[in-house]
């Protein structure tokens, strides 16, 4: 099993709003296009402090957070940033990484973007391809998560790369992302 890894695109929401109001030219929305690591063992999105810089988004607060190696550490949480994934996009707060880490996209923003990583294909696949389709039932009541989702996780570390976690020492491809997801 490999790790996935998707393109997004990264988007200032606070420059957009005030672009949308005509407060702010077009031209000076900051935003970036960045490949994260698709880790069904991250909550939320992780982004590294150099990217929230290069988007200047704003500190909101500060978490405790669990890093794969069970250390606690206390870490800032900047936004609102849009994350586009294919045609695909919702804002966000991220939890600010270490500089030069690599972002990482949790399981909310999966979610809420209707996505499903399988690591064997080394692809994200929407859950449902006319997408958006809201799922009602989902949103009241608790949903289940496959196990066999959980396949990136453990070789993370805080700092950002790899740790060492046996398996192919080949570097993580860009996932295929599949049906539903293209321009349309």
């Amino acid at each position: 099993m490999g790790a996935v890894v998707a393109s997004m695109e990264l988007e200032n929401a606070v420059d957009r709003g005030m672009s949308a109001q005509g407060l702010r030219d077009e031209s000076a929305v900051r935003r970036t296009r960045v490949d994260g690591i698709v880790d069904t063992g991250a909550v939320t999105l992780v982004l590294p402090q150099n990217v929230v810089e290069r988007l200047g988004l704003a500190t909101q607060r500060t978490v405790i957070v669990t890093c794969a190696d069970e250390r606690k550490e206390e870490r800032p949480v900047a936004g609102p940033v849009t994350v586009r994934i294919g045609d695909r996009f919702m804002s966000t707060d991220a939890v600010v990484g270490p500089p030069l880490s690599e972002p990482l996209i949790g399981q909310v923003i999966l979610e809420v973007l209707d996505l499903i990583a399988d690591c064997a294909r080394q692809a994200l696949y929407p859950r449902v391809p006319d997408y958006p389709l809201p799922n009602l039932k989902g949103l009241m009541c608790t949903r289940v998560y496959q196990s066999s989702l959980s396949c990136v996780t453990r070789g993370l570390s805080c700092s950002g790369g790899m740790a060492p976690h046996g398996g192919s020492a080949s570097a993580p491809r860009r996932a295929t992302i599949l049906t539903g997801l293209s321009g349309r």
